[in-house]
Formats: C-alpha cells, sequence, structure tokens
C-alpha cells in the first residue's frame, strides 16, 4: 500500500511524463525523418515514424569495454601461462595433465 494521496500519485505521474517529454527532446535522441520508411542505422531508427530512440553507447563507452576486455584476456592469458610453468616445473606434473588442468578451468570460466 502506498502511503501518497490519489492527488500526489497524479502529481508525481505528471513530473514523470514531463521528463521523460523533456528527455526526448534533447539532443541524445534522434528522430526518423518523416519521409522515410525503413531502417535507416546511421540515424539509429527502427523505421517507424515519429519515434524516438537514444543511442546508449557512446565512443568513449565502447573504447572503456573494450580496454577492459583487452586487459581481462591478458591477465588470464598470462595467468594460464604461469601456471602451467608453474605446474611443469616446481610442482613436476608432465605436460598433458597441466594442460587439461588449465583447459578444465577454462571450461569451467565459460560457464560462470
Amino acid at each position: 500500500m502506498s502511503s501518497q494521496t490519489p492527488l500526489e500519485e497524479v502529481e508525481l505521474i505528471n513530473r514523470l511524463e514531463q521528463n521523460l517529454k523533456a528527455s526526448r527532446q534533447s539532443d541524445d535522441y534522434f528522430q526518423l525523418d518523416s519521409n522515410q520508411d525503413k531502417f535507416d542505422s546511421d540515424n539509429y531508427t527502427t523505421g517507424r515514424k515519429g519515434d524516438y530512440f537514444r543511442d546508449a553507447l557512446v565512443f568513449k563507452h565502447v573504447l572503456a569495454y573494450s580496454m577492459g576486455h583487452l586487459a581481462n584476456d591478458l591477465i588470464i592469458n598470462v595467468w594460464n601461462t604461469y601456471s602451467t610453468w608453474y605446474m611443469n616445473q616446481v610442482i613436476n606434473m608432465n605436460s598433458y595433465d597441466s594442460g587439461l588442468v588449465v583447459l578444465v578451468g577454462q571450461i569451467v570460466d565459460a560457464f560462470a
């Protein structure tokens, strides 16, 4: 149950609608040309007339995600290389078994 009165709820809904309308008029949105009736990837639209769609991923976000993904893969490769060396040289495990341990770790990581 809500602690707000019905009038307060109506006012809240009106404010939310005004905020939504204002955000749709910002520069972050692209409007489909009224003469256009098909998908246009350059305008980030779906082809429906009059609809607004926000392009949520700007270049800096894609770049940051890519750099994080690259760093994560680099660390995993360094760890796998070190762990196979450690298992071969320190523990004296044979190459087949150390490779199998790394493979099992990769398979578990794929599902985790």
